[in-house]
């Protein structure tokens, strides 16, 4: 790890950054404040790549956040997991294998910024609520693969 990297990992950790909701619109601020009272401690959840920070930030656990930071040391397979998700590429049954590996219980994504045909594929997953007109929040239904139900645990670890 450089020495720049511990500090912005440091300073990350530490909620000293320039990128914290203080910078926020607030729109952002409001569909941050809804998606924490619809997901529950320990719950966790896959965004996309333009969404994840946020979320985070917002003290919701991720898959994965799209910068560097070396204290998850599979954080390159998750950042590759996290953008897989939400590729027209992938299968239902990897969709499925990501959200197992993960214990990803919701998916958060932003409308315009997604094809219609994956938004229509994630719909298999479960029932999605919408934010704001633009951020959908998905709840995964397990019913539909019973059994893999994920652990409410901390991943991130």
């Amino acid at each position: 790890m450089t020495v720049e990297n511990y500090r912005e990992t440091r300073n990350y950790m530490n909620h000293q950054n320039s990128l914290g909701p203080e910078t926020w619109h607030p729109d952002i601020l409001d569909s941050m404040a809804q998606l924490q009272q619809k997901i529950h401690s320990g719950d966790i959840v896959i965004a996309q790549k333009s969404t994840a920070y946020p979320v985070q930030a917002s003290h919701i656990k991720v898959v994965s956040i799209p910068r560097p930071f070396t204290l998850v040391k599979d954080m390159a397979d998750r950042q590759k997991a996290s953008i897989d998700f939400f590729s027209p590429n992938i299968s239902d049954a990897e969709r499925w294998d990501i959200i197992q590996t993960y214990h990803v219980s919701h998916i958060i994504y932003r409308l315009s910024w997604l094809d219609s045909s994956i938004a229509h594929d994630l719909d298999k997953f479960g029932t999605t609520t919408i934010i704001n007109d633009d951020l959908g929040l998905l709840e995964i239904d397990f019913e539909i693969h019973p059994g893999t139900r994920p652990l409410t645990q901390e991943v991130l670890s």
